[in-house]
């Protein structure tokens, strides 16, 4: 019997999770990559970690995942396993655009100083970036969620009034925004997706500018 329930275990094991709904936040920065033109195909699972920020076992479930959507396909080289996107450019964006999600976990108002080059710019800041969209009075920033507590700790942020002009807006993300960003702003796809469903008619329309240099 036991013999038995061992086998019975590892057949079980051995299926594919049923795909969900929305990509997982390493999954959605890999198609993300792909799509921003970073070259991720062919690239083994260290290669992906170490430029990506992620643990390796995280991309490798990531990976585990496009392929059961079928958006990726196993491939090896010699032992190492590695990347191999289906498609690309719009065929890959029409095939996982209702799967993305917004980056952003949380906002805070906070009081202290926080380095230029640890955190990207973000929502309206980041707006103002790529359109016409007038720079806000208060910036706003992202960093990973992961890091939050750290950073907080260390450069001693503080809690702040709505009112208070010293404030600055920062965003903790589902994955680290400085490996897909652009000269310190949030990528254009991840801030497309934190800003396409605000309530100001404004942002929303500067959103969806952002794709207007992709060729979808």
């Amino acid at each position: 019997m036991p013999e038995a329930l061992l086998d019975l275990r590892e057949i079980y094991s051995s299926r594919p999770a049923a795909p969900s709904e929305q990509l997982s936040p390493t999954a959605q920065v890999l198609v993300l990559a792909a799509l921003l033109g970073h070259e991720v195909n062919d690239a083994n699972m260290t290669q992906l970690a170490d430029h990506y920020r992620v643990a390796i076992m995280s991309i490798s479930r990531a990976v585990d995942e496009l392929e059961a959507l079928k958006l990726a396909q196993p491939h090896h080289v010699g032992r190492q396993r590695r990347l191999r996107l289906r498609m690309s450019g719009a065929q890959l964006w029409r095939a996982i655009e209702d799967r993305l999600q917004s980056p952003v976990r949380k906002s805070r108002s906070v009081i202290g100083e926080l380095p230029d080059d640890l955190a990207v710019l973000a929502d309206e800041s980041a707006l103002a970036r790529y359109t016409m969209l007038a720079e806000p009075k208060i910036i706003c920033r992202a960093l990973p969620a992961s890091a939050w507590k750290r950073i907080a700790k260390d450069y001693r942020l503080e809690s702040s009034w709505d009112r208070d002009e010293r404030r600055q807006e920062v965003q903790t993300w589902a994955y680290d925004p400085q490996p897909l960003s652009e000269d310190g702003t949030a990528d254009r796809i991840s801030l497309y997706l934190s800003t396409r469903h605000d309530p100001d008619e404004r942002i929303a329309q500067a959103a969806e500018q952002l794709l207007e240099p992709f060729e979808w």
